[in-house]
């Protein structure tokens, strides 16, 4: 049985895509932002936070932590 809680707001939302997109989005285009595709986007206010934008946010943001984490191999010519 599911358990309704509180809603997600669409500012608490925007602060976290927002943040998703400063590491793997545009960022500021300077420091930070690897100008990857988002899957998701910001809400307006008032906006309902439906599962399907739930889904993208979290696989953007499993994106931008294999992104960050994923260790690169090396392979060397001289052994």
């Amino acid at each position: 049985m599911a358990v309704v809680g509180t809603n997600v707001t669409a500012a608490n939302y925007n602060t976290i895509q927002g943040k998703i997109d400063d590491v793997l989005g545009a960022g500021d285009g300077a420091q930070n932002g690897y100008c990857q595709s988002l899957q998701s986007s910001q809400k307006s206010a008032g906006d309902v936070i439906a599962a399907t934008d739930m889904q993208q946010l979290y696989n953007d943001l499993i994106k931008a932590r294999l992104h960050q984490t994923n260790p690169v191999t090396w392979s060397n010519a001289d052994g």
